[in-house]
């Protein structure tokens, strides 16, 4: 004889649909937080070396190490998670204050670079 088929409790399905969502929605808010700090930096970043007197060639090269920088990461990032058991909310908010903070760095030398030229 077939064991009886078992039904998937709906309670613990509805708790990995919740979970499955809010993991997405977190996801969904970082890569939207990332994309809008990338927008705000690349078109301005080449006023700012060029006032430093770089070239579009150094501006190249400095778009270009920041996605090297990126795509070395990204593993160590996912192994990063993975140690941790899949619980992604340390890494994530390490990341994200990361990101702030080098923004951050960023505008404030913008600041600054006009205070003094001016």
């Amino acid at each position: 004889m077939a064991a009886p088929a078992t039904n998937i409790d709906s309670d613990s399905n509805k708790t990995l649909d919740r979970s499955i969502i809010s993991s997405l929605a977190v996801l969904i808010v970082i890569v939207l937080i990332d994309t809008i700090s990338d927008m705000a930096v690349a078109p301005s970043l080449i006023f700012y070396v060029n006032d430093l007197g770089g070239t579009k060639e150094h501006y190249g090269i400095i778009m270009s190490a920041f996605s090297f920088a990126c795509c070395c990461f990204k593993p160590i990032y996912g192994r990063w998670v993975d140690l941790s058991g899949n619980k992604y909310h340390i890494p994530y908010a390490v990341s994200f204050t990361a990101a702030m903070v080098g923004n951050l760095i960023y505008f404030i030398a913008i600041l600054m670079h006009e205070a003094y030229t001016d």
